[in-house]
């Protein structure tokens, strides 16, 4: 009988110790680790809607959804997707501007072309919300109602098929007993209030001397053909935490791209909440050479055309 208890006490012991060192090891995380992680999380499901999807759901009027737009008044008053709702974008006050969004439905989101849309997304995900966004958004769905979205075509920029390897840094961060949820938002409207350009087009990457450039493209088309002078972190290994986003200079202009600049807004989000200076790349590779999209490139040249709902005042 003594026995048996003193087995018993040896196992709780062992059970609590467990648990204290596995809370110390979550604990451990700098905040951008905790940041990585509660992306990872939140990021592992896909939050692309095609625009005959979306003008199903709105054809069903299906109540699973709530559809919103981020579109500037103007644009909205002169044509928006049917039954989609006008909401106000402020990363200065995440918490506030996330309240405008319920959380028992499938958000989705709708802006000019998508990119911003991606922005809002990936913060409402990382709060918690089951939000996607309408692939380049009234781009595809009725390129005539983009407005200053439109997509206007590539600059015809140079390839390259020669990778190039990142230069590992030591990773720097900072570290604290926030949540990752708290550090989220704190980082989000720490980095509104530095009120800098989310992205840059590719006459300006041109111009750019000492940026790294990151390409969020797969291995295998990176390998094809690539935006000289950049390196390769897929989108799927990017939200999902890869080590070497911790390894980048602190000191320098990040530029991040992808295939249509919808990635890249949530991977420049991501560094922005992790202390960088981050940009996307206005339309990612399609707008330094659509090559590079061949396959979708219809989509960013004439959308689907379907109908749109109308505000008048």
């Amino acid at each position: 009988m003594k026995k048996r208890v003193t087995e018993k006490w040896v196992f709780l012991v062992m059970a609590v110790f467990g648990m204290c060192a596995n809370a110390f090891a979550a604990d451990n995380l700098s905040d951008s680790e905790k940041i990585l992680r509660l992306t990872s999380e939140a990021m592992k499901e896909a939050v692309w809607y095609m625009p005959a999807e979306v003008a199903e759901i709105v054809k069903k009027d299906d109540k699973k959804y709530f559809i919103v737009s981020i579109q500037n008044r103007q644009e909205y008053d002169a044509g928006h997707v049917p039954g989609s709702v006008l909401v106000s974008v402020d990363f200065n006050e995440p918490e506030k501007m996330a309240k405008q969004f319920p959380q028992d439905k499938k958000i989705i989101i709708v802006s000019s072309n998508g990119q911003e849309a991606c922005k809002v997304s990936l913060l409402l995900r990382q709060l918690g919300y089951d939000s996607g966004i309408l692939l380049l958004g009234m781009n595809s769905y009725n390129r005539l109602y983009a407005g200053s979205g439109a997509y206007t075509g590539d600059i015809g920029g140079e390839l390259s098929t020669s990778p190039l390897e990142p230069e590992a840094k030591e990773s720097v961060s900072s570290y604290s007993d926030k949540s990752a949820r708290e550090l989220v938002i704190e980082k989000t409207a720490e980095y509104a209030a530095a009120n800098r350009p989310f992205e840059v087009t590719a006459y300006d990457l041109v111009k750019l001397d000492d940026a790294v450039l990151i390409s969020m493209q797969k291995a295998e088309d990176y390998a094809k053909g690539h935006i000289p002078g950049t390196i390769n972190i897929p989108g799927a290994d990017f939200l999902n935490g890869d080590k070497r986003l911790l390894q980048l200079p602190k000191g320098k202009k990040i530029i991040v791209t992808c295939y249509l600049g919808h990635y890249s807004s949530m991977g420049a989000m991501l560094l922005n909440q992790m202390g960088y200076e981050a940009y996307s790349l206005r339309w990612g590779a399609s707008g330094w050479n659509i090559n590079l999209t061949e396959d979708i490139s219809s989509m960013l040249t004439a959308g689907m055309g379907l109908g749109v709902e109308k505000q008048t005042h």
